[in-house]
């Protein structure tokens, strides 16, 4: 809202400074100035009124410009922390779910080790059951032939 109004004051006062500009004479424009009148030649004293209105408005379109730059730079603060909470917030998240894919892939590793383990128990539970079997059958063989 603030900057809308700014920008057309700003737009008014340059159109108006434009106008009264063209509207102003040249120091040197006076016919007398060609045949050397002294007051045309080295300028007036004295202002007109469009002079000092001109003054007064180029005052007020600086103090505009310097109101509208420091209005955009405060924007742009505003908007590049706003982009900085945004990335910010944004990397949390990656690491949180780059921690929960390592977390999973520790834990597979583990599973898999687990897994790897158990394998083992299996089989030596297997040979066991193996070489028992071996040895009842061996064991009644030698008791069938006594």
């Amino acid at each position: 809202m603030l900057i809308t109004f700014l920008i057309i004051v700003h737009v008014l006062l340059c159109l108006a400074l434009i106008f009264l500009v063209l509207l102003q004479q040249g120091k040197g424009a006076d016919l007398g100035a060609v045949f050397g009148n002294s007051n045309s030649v080295f300028g007036t004293n004295s202002i007109d009124n469009v002079g000092k209105i001109t003054t007064a408005l180029a005052i007020i379109f600086m103090i505009t410009s310097i109101l509208l730059v420091r209005t955009y730079i405060y924007q742009a603060k505003d908007s590049t922390f706003a982009n900085k909470a945004t990335v910010t917030t944004q990397a949390n998240n990656q690491d949180k779910l780059e921690g929960s894919v390592l977390d999973k892939v520790n834990t597979d590793d583990t599973n898999k080790n687990n897994i790897d383990i158990l394998d083992e128990s299996v089989n030596n539970e297997a040979n066991k059951v193996a070489n028992k079997a071996d040895n009842d059958t061996v064991n009644n063989a030698k008791a069938e032939t006594k």
